[in-house]
């Protein structure tokens, strides 16, 4: 294989992300393997984004458009790649040194697989808490069922042949959220995924990414049953598709409406109670928090004090 056919190319799209693309950037070009061209897509960002990448120009290729949106920026970084490979990088996120060397290393063992995912480390920069994110070989051997369920693997985790946009296309320029689960049912149906059992990838829980989701919930629910639908079309679940449909839109609307109940915000809360209870009616859990949505917060907060006085006593 020629050394232009290892060539690995790092898309980082980025978007008022100025305190923590450094470390990203740094992180890549800290990887044990040589031959990485590293591509930012700056969206639109107003922040100090251009003064962050300065001190890198030399050793990155940087471009800025309007802001468009996350999968304008990674299909633009994409269309620019001169790689074999294409890892997905975002501009929160770093890499364990010896991620690309790995996965290049699986990529090039087997050559009908098309996506290569690592384990993710996350931590709350809020909290101090970490956990790691890690997946059962199953899901990795027949990932479609486990696509038809949830969004897996995190982005940052991911290496893709870069073939395989030429057969499934890009990202979905129309998706806000859930953009990554589509292009991954879809290699799902042309290629293997493959695995590298490591926790390479570590994803920071911060407050702006945690606000940016509260205040778009919605959006993101909705996107998320696009998604979904455009899986479930495949004749594959054959009379299941009833049941694992409900299934799913009930925990994804029940999901919404946890967050924004512990959002405070309980008349957005109960009308995505109501929604879940539409896929499930009998489902205790969501009937349990419909009816606190009914107390307000005020007695919401006195029922946790009385809860927590009684604990204590």
């Amino acid at each position: 294989m020629s050394p232009t056919e290892r060539l690995v190319s790092v898309i980082i799209p980025t978007y008022n992300c100025a305190d923590y693309l450094p470390q990203a950037i740094e992180s890549a070009l800290a990887q044990v393997y040589p031959r990485i061209e590293i591509i930012i897509i700056d969206d639109g960002s107003t922040d100090a984004t251009e003064e962050a990448i300065r001190p890198y120009r030399p050793r990155v290729t940087y471009l800025k458009q309007p802001n468009s949106g996350v999968s304008r920026a990674r299909n633009l970084g994409i269309s620019l790649a001169q790689g074999n490979y294409i890892a997905l990088l975002d501009a929160d996120d770093l890499w364990e040194p010896e991620k690309v060397a790995d996965q290049v290393d699986l990529f090039e063992s087997d050559a009908e697989v098309g996506l290569v995912l690592t384990d993710t480390r996350v931590i709350n920069i809020l909290t101090g808490r970490k956990h790691v994110i890690s997946y059962d070989m199953k899901c990795i051997t027949d990932p479609l069922p486990e696509l038809a369920r949830r969004c897996f693997p995190a982005t940052s985790s991911v290496m893709i042949r870069k073939q395989c946009f030429d057969q499934v296309g890009g990202f979905d320029e129309r998706l806000t959220y859930g953009e990554d689960w589509d292009l991954y049912a879809r290699i799902a149906r042309k290629y293997k995924f493959g695995y590298v059992p490591k926790a390479h990838n570590v994803y920071r829980f911060h407050t702006s990414n945690q606000m940016r989701n509260v205040n778009n919930l919605r959006l993101k629910r909705d996107n998320f049953f696009t998604v979904l639908d455009r899986i479930y079309c495949d004749p594959i679940w054959g009379e299941a598709l009833g049941r694992l449909r409900s299934a799913v839109f009930h925990e994804i609307t029940f999901d919404t409406g946890a967050a924004y109940f512990y959002a405070g915000l309980l008349a957005d809360a109960r009308a995505e109670f109501l929604l879940s209870l539409s896929y499930r009616p009998l489902h205790l859990r969501t009937l349990f928090y419909l009816l606190k949505t009914f107390l307000g917060n005020r007695n919401l907060a006195l029922a946790r004090q009385l809860r927590a006085h009684a604990v204590a006593g």
